[in-house]
């Protein structure tokens, strides 16, 4: 039996019993998470009664667990029974039109294809025939992945170690993953929580298992001690040039003069970003923002992440990351009372998603985070060895953060969310690193993508239909594929446009050109991102995309 012969088998009722029945579960242990949240009392005291309350607080955070672990699970399911029905579709409209004739003679033979070398009428099919053996295999990747999910429960089922339970207030252990983060901090008192926050908000402000709006709190009560403590690095670093330049000799004193100033330059840079962080999270600062991740040791750049609403309880969250040349003062602070293009890019999708959902009467919610936990590159690097745009180095770092702060938002937020990464130039490419490395995410959407480091959805962990492509007109950035290929040539992918739209109700939405109107307000390409972004997929297709369906041809 073919191929073609096995999925036109497939039948979606199954999957779709299973998602009823894991949402019916789930619901069940909401309500368990709610009664033992409404039971829960801070009255008794001694040491044995504050053990005891840490067991009953990780008892409730389990129950909230293993309803969001069911949650995820059905979704998956959901997700697969679509698009099973989808290939079903698309595999019987192929089978009928080469039976049909259309593809000539030779069309028969993709039906009963060989071991051998494929024929010439065969290499005529081979590119059709391809698009089905991916969405296939998509499929397949994404069912492992769904009962890879229901085999967690079992883990998501068993208490905390006891020495989780036990660890109290102190520092937490750096080899714990972000569930075993999420399980100490549910099981602090709100006085144990409180006191780290004020005392020691180093220990979380970048902590994957807190929850956002704490470590926003706790990265705003950095920011001072931190400018403070480069400030001294930089009276430091001007004093020891200024001994090199007068007492220096030699060729090694003429390398460490070198070094010290590139020391110097970076922690000035450093010190500059880290003021626009306090401009806009000092004391006095808006609150439609949150200060999600904020580091000036890991990297050359200073490190920061912004999220836009509500994320832990947000029904539709991206995780957004900005590409080339982006700095924390450009692209997420801004000099000005608006944001950096980064950030404001985020908010124009978000907006868009958000009045999209509000035209059809659906009461959810959108929150993003705009990451920029990498040194993304910059002209003047372009030379150096691990910031080099042409290398592949702060790809993989800054796939890293993302797949971090991807299984972040999973690990606090309440319920299972329906989550969205996303990366714009460079930064696509870490975002397809960190999809290759991650298995939360439930879309992708990349624009001006020099590579997104595969042409595949299997490698992405997607299914057909949820990686999506934007490619505006004259972007030579995305026609570089310099990170595992073209996005926009493959037939894998969903392409939006990016082209002028008029909507139904007669909204124009304008046209991006180049490589940075992807994200800008009023554009058809934003208003493609917020319909992903809210689950909806791309709403208006490319229909000129190269290659985007050579089932049509």
């Amino acid at each position: 039996m073919s191929l073609y012969d096995d999925i036109l088998s497939w039948k979606s009722d199954g999957l779709r019993r299973t998602h009823d029945a894991l949402i019916r579960d789930s619901r069940e242990y909401e309500l368990t998470h709610d009664v033992l949240n409404r039971l829960f009392t801070e009255e008794f005291l001694g040491l044995y009664a504050q053990a005891e309350a840490r067991a009953r607080r990780a008892l409730v955070d389990d129950a909230g667990d293993m309803q969001k672990q069911l949650e995820r699970a059905a979704h998956q399911f959901l997700a697969i029974a679509e698009a099973v029905d989808a290939l079903v579709k698309k595999t019987g409209d192929f089978v009928r039109r080469i039976r049909n004739g259309e593809f000539g003679n030779f069309g028969n033979e993709i039906l009963h294809v060989s071991d051998d070398a494929p024929s010439h009428s065969q290499m005529e099919l081979l590119e059709g025939n391809r698009v089905i053996l991916g969405d296939f295999l998509a499929i397949v990747n994404s069912l492992e992945l769904a009962y890879k999910t229901l085999e967690d429960l079992q883990e998501r089922a068993e208490a905390p170690s006891a020495a989780i339970l036990s660890h109290g207030a102190a520092k937490p252990d750096p080899s714990w993953n972000v569930e075993e983060v999420n399980d100490w901090w549910t099981s602090l008192s709100v006085e144990e929580r409180q006191k780290i926050e004020v005392m020691h908000p180093d220990w979380i402000g970048n902590l994957g298992g807190v929850p956002f709006d704490v470590r926003d709190r706790a990265n705003r009560r950095r920011i001072n001690p931190m400018l403070s403590d480069i400030n001294k690095r930089i009276a430091q670093a001007q004093r020891n040039i200024a001994y090199l330049e007068e007492h220096g000799t030699g060729f090694h004193d003429g390398i460490k003069l070198y070094m010290e100033k590139q020391e110097l330059r970076i922690l000035q840079e450093k010190y500059r970003d880290l003021l626009s962080v306090k401009r806009k999270f000092g004391e006095s600062s808006s609150h439609s923002h949150s200060l999600v991740s904020l580091d000036a040791e890991k990297g050359d750049h200073l490190w920061a992440a912004v999220g836009s609403g509500d994320i832990d309880n947000a029904d539709h969250v991206m995780v957004h990351t900005p590409g080339m040349t982006a700095t924390v003062e450009s692209h997420l602070m801004g000099k000005g009372k608006g944001w950096g293009s980064g950030v404001s890019g985020v908010d124009n999708v978000l907006a868009e998603g958000k009045a999209q959902l509000e035209s059809t009467g659906r009461d959810e919610k959108v929150a993003g985070i705009t990451v920029l936990n990498y040194d993304a590159p910059r002209w003047g690097e372009i030379a150096t060895r691990n910031h080099s745009v042409a290398g592949d180095h702060q790809v993989e770092v800054g796939g890293k953060s993302g797949a971090d702060m991807l299984y972040a938002v999973q690990a606090t937020h309440s319920g299972d969310p329906h989550l969205v990464a996303s990366g714009h130039s460079y930064g696509s490419s870490a975002t397809g690193w960190a999809l290759q490395h991650s298995t939360v995410a439930d879309d992708v959407a990349v624009s001006g993508s020099p590579g997104a480091t595969t042409m595949q959805n299997k490698d992405l962990n997607m299914l057909p239909g949820h990686t999506n492509v934007g490619d505006a007109a004259r972007d030579a950035v995305a026609s570089l594929g310099r990170f595992g290929g073209i996005p926009s040539q493959s037939r894998e992918f969903t392409h939006w446009s990016c082209y002028k739209w008029t909507a139904p109700d007669g909204t124009e939405y304008k046209m991006s050109e180049g490589h940075s109107e992807y994200m800008n307000k009023g554009y058809t390409s934003t208003h493609n991102q917020g319909s992903i972004l809210i689950g909806n997929g791309v709403a208006v297709p490319d229909e000129g995309a190269a290659l985007s369906d050579p089932l049509k041809y």
